[in-house]
């Protein structure tokens, strides 16, 4: 399980987010250059957009790695004041929470994706399907590996997890 989840987060998401990433900084250069160029005084329309749409991909999909890492900002001050039991009480409620949080943001992103698909956007003639797929599958993401974690503190005592967040 350690592997797979190692392959899906750090190997397959970071690469596309790292495409995503490139893309939208090369469309925002190319519209800062030619909007700046003395000459041309050209605007390209696309950029815009491209950029917008990659720019929420990218947000989404680092969103759910980073928690997968457990890299998301913490304040943890009263925390480590608790008793160990409570803390394994107020980790698993966190947990809780995020997985419904998570859930109802998943399913909610789906049903909002059959109300834009035959929208599209105007410049590009996207179908506003592809911007709007970042939040469902973000938080799909994060769903997933929520699940994952709640298994492996009942059944591996936290071994997977903090296996994971170290490399």
């Amino acid at each position: 399980m350690e592997k797979i989840v190692h392959v899906i987060f750090d190997v397959i998401i970071a690469t596309v987010i790292k495409i995503i990433g490139a893309c939208m900084v090369v469309s925002v250069l190319i519209q800062v250059a030619a909007r700046n160029l003395p000459a041309t005084g050209i605007s390209f329309m696309w950029t815009e957009e491209l950029g917008r749409l990659t720019f929420v991909w990218f947000c989404m999909l680092s969103a759910s790695v980073s928690y997968a890492k457990g890299q998301q900002i913490v304040v943890d001050y009263f925390y480590l004041k608790m008793r160990k039991s409570f803390q394994t009480v107020c980790d698993f409620v966190s947990l809780f929470l995020v997985l419904t949080f998570s859930y109802v943001v998943t399913t909610a992103g789906f049903k909002l994706l059959q109300f834009v698909s035959l929208q599209r956007s105007p410049v590009m003639e996207l179908s506003l399907f592809w911007f709007y797929l970042s939040i469902p599958a973000g938080c799909g993401l994060m769903m997933i590996f929520t699940v994952l974690c709640i298994v492996d503190r009942i059944f591996l005592k936290g071994k997977f997890v903090s296996s994971l967040s170290t490399g």
